[in-house]
């Protein structure tokens, strides 16, 4: 998202299924770079980037990270119903798209966007260290 990069891509090159838990935070946008506050309640952008991981991999925890201006309970609660139908949308999505792969005929022209066309291989050579220096650049 930052600096117009695909989120797709970036996770087409990541070790998805190496991740231990996934941080999930609202923010603020400023000068076009993303800034998660912990203290704004989670966007559809952040959403959608967490739907688009979920049909991939099914990470091991998700934690809403909110360090700041905390919302009443109720709001809590909403916004953590939020993240659970979003992963639950995008585990349903992934199991639709994993019953269509299995009765397709196997065309050999590699797998859809939201398989990840590296889904079981390593990550690109690289994708990590270009991943962190890219966010620490920020």
């Amino acid at each position: 998202v930052n600096r117009g990069e695909d989120p797709a891509k970036a996770l087409d090159e990541l070790p998805v299924e190496a991740i231990a838990y996934v941080h999930v935070a609202g923010g603020v946008e400023k000068d076009g770079v993303w800034h998660d506050t912990h203290a704004h309640p989670v966007t559809a952008p952040v959403l959608d980037v967490l739907a688009e991981l979920r049909s991939r991999v099914d990470p091991p925890g998700v934690l809403l990270e909110r360090d700041d201006a905390f919302p009443p309970g109720a709001e809590l609660a909403a916004e953590l119903e939020t993240i659970r139908g979003t992963l639950r949308a995008a585990a349903e999505l992934k199991t639709v798209r994993g019953t269509l792969r299995a009765a397709a005929p196997d065309s050999g022209a590699g797998n859809s966007r939201g398989a990840g066309p590296l889904a079981g291989k390593p990550a690109a050579p690289g994708a990590r260290d270009r991943t962190a220096v890219a966010q620490t650049a920020l």
